[in-house]
């Protein structure tokens, strides 16, 4: 069968697979460079007295941010007092109910920030495509099939879909990593408590830790499949991919990697937008935001959602000329 021969081929390279443990490893690397190592007993005796937290005082803290806000962007679109009031109204309701637990799940939380994960995942995919690429621009066993009736295209989609689940196989065991390397290191604490702190999270949304955990990574692996579809289609649909692979991957690089770059560094929503940085998304679900396009306002996941629609179908419209043009 041609899915489990170009699978096996793939991942035949030592490299390949060595490549996937070091993004495993860094997963590690990171959660040990940025977390405590008391986060769990602070965790522990945090949520030991989190039940004694009368439900008046987070409704206070949330009022007091609501006023906040309401004052911060009294002159902006989209942030009218009575839309942001409705934003909140539920997690209000939530909170006057006695329906919010509070505590803190160290785990939950470091799950949802999957900056590490981004990088390993567009690095890999980058390394993985290149290496394929390069590869197949030296073999002939490519332009032997190409030439055979219907085998060009069977051949193009048969990469294609060992990519994509090569993209999953990548992204899964890089959270599988951080999961583990975090219940051992920090635990999951109270992982029915509410977001909320009104610091670091402002959320509107009546979400556990488990279920804004559930979200980041619902959207992280949805904008990671997107994201390598778009390598793929980059790397082997260029102009350039069939005679000079190493350039198809440069450029390639370059459109994966700058805005990873500028997202680190100029903290905006904008940056954060675009497509690779989406994976990590847990900014979107941290406050009340408010995107103006024209006369439209859009929320943040409203935004992502749209993007990542719009990227699937203009690949979708790519691959299923499957071999008519492109090169392989």
């Amino acid at each position: 069968m041609l899915l489990s021969s170009e699978w096996r081929k793939a991942w035949s390279p030592l490299t390949a697979r060595l490549f996937l443990g070091f993004v495993c490893l860094a997963q590690i690397f990171y959660v040990s460079y940025n977390t405590d190592p008391n986060y769990r007993e602070y965790a522990e005796q945090y949520n030991a007295h989190a039940d004694s937290i009368p439900a008046e005082e987070f409704t206070r803290m949330l009022d007091s941010h609501v006023a906040s806000l309401i004052s911060e962007h009294s002159g902006s679109t989209g942030y009218g007092a009575v839309r942001i009031d409705r934003a909140y109204s539920r997690l209000r309701a939530a909170s006057e109910n006695g329906e919010l637990v509070f505590g803190v799940s160290p785990a939950a939380e470091g799950m949802r920030d999957q900056a590490m994960v981004n990088w390993g995942f567009v690095l890999f995919l980058l390394y993985f495509a290149g290496s394929q690429a390069i590869a197949e621009n030296i073999s002939a066993a490519a332009p032997l099939l190409s030439v055979t009736r219907h085998g060009r295209r069977r051949l193009f989609l048969a990469r294609f879909a060992v990519f994509q689940l090569s993209a999953l196989l990548v992204w899964a065991a890089a959270n599988l990593s951080l999961a583990a390397f975090l219940t051992f290191r920090c635990g999951w604490g109270s992982p029915g408590s509410a977001i909320q702190d009104f610091v670091f999270n402002s959320s509107p949304h009546v979400w556990n830790q488990l279920q804004a955990m559930t979200a980041v990574l619902c959207v992280s692996l949805a904008a990671g499949q997107v994201t390598a579809a778009v390598i793929f289609c980059l790397i082997y649909c260029l102009p350039c991919s069939s005679a000079q692979p190493l350039k198809s991957l440069v450029i390639t690089s370059g459109a994966m990697d700058l805005p990873l770059i500028l997202s680190m560094n100029y903290k905006n929503t904008w940056t954060a937008l675009l497509l690779p940085c989406l994976m990590q998304n847990n900014w979107m679900w941290n406050d009340y935001r408010v995107i103006k396009i024209s006369f439209i306002c859009l929320s943040p996941w409203q935004a992502a959602a749209a993007e990542l629609t719009l990227a699937a179908i203009l690949v979708w419209l790519r691959i299923r000329k499957g071999g008519k043009n492109v090169s392989i």
